[in-house]
């Protein structure tokens, strides 16, 4: 029976647990200021630099807007092409205003206009935005200010293994706790 007795208390016993850090969301924005007039039948190309997230995050949203002068009939000859990582050209990207469509404005905003055409791309780089002024414009617009607003996420932290170790022994039971990080 002793010999038993023995046995039993040396048993240890061994669980693991596998413990996932939760990945999170951010929002970071920026802005620039080119307060330039956007030639008739001609356009102009500003960008917006977004940088400091860490690189593993991932874009789950975009929003662009922007300030302007354009007023009586101009506005109606005014539209912009908005890009992540290039020019837009007069094709490329998405639209963020059709000519035609910008409300008057002296001054006037338009947007944030949410976008999820870049989600799961990375978030540090250049935010292009493409403006264009049609034929028959009476006079040129201003573009005054620039605004860029990046939402993203960070996946989750790689799994840690903790391991629990409870041995019993004859004289004193220990507690044993172990730290694992996977790479």
């Amino acid at each position: 029976m002793r010999g038993h007795f023995a046995a039993a208390c040396s048993l240890a016993v061994l669980t693991l647990f596998v413990v996932s850090g939760a990945g999170y969301g951010a929002t970071i924005s920026n802005s620039y200021s080119p307060n330039a007039l956007i030639p008739i039948g001609g356009s102009g190309l500003y960008y917006v630099s977004i940088s400091g997230v860490p690189a593993n995050a991932v874009i789950t949203n975009v929003e662009a807007k922007f300030d302007y002068i354009a007023y009586g009939v101009v506005q109606n000859y005014v539209s912009c092409r908005f890009n992540r990582g290039s020019d837009p050209g007069s094709a490329g990207g998405v639209s963020l205003v059709s000519q035609g469509s910008l409300p008057a404005g002296n001054p006037g905003t338009y947007g944030y206009i949410a976008f999820a055409y870049w989600n799961g791309q990375g978030v540090n780089t250049n935010y292009y935005f493409r403006f264009f002024t049609a034929s028959g414009s009476p006079y040129p617009p201003t573009i005054n200010n620039i605004y860029v607003r990046v939402t993203y996420e960070l996946p989750p932290s790689a799994p840690t293994l903790i391991r629990l170790l409870h041995q019993v022994q004859p004289d004193a039971t220990r507690f044993c706790l172990e730290l694992r990080f996977w790479c």
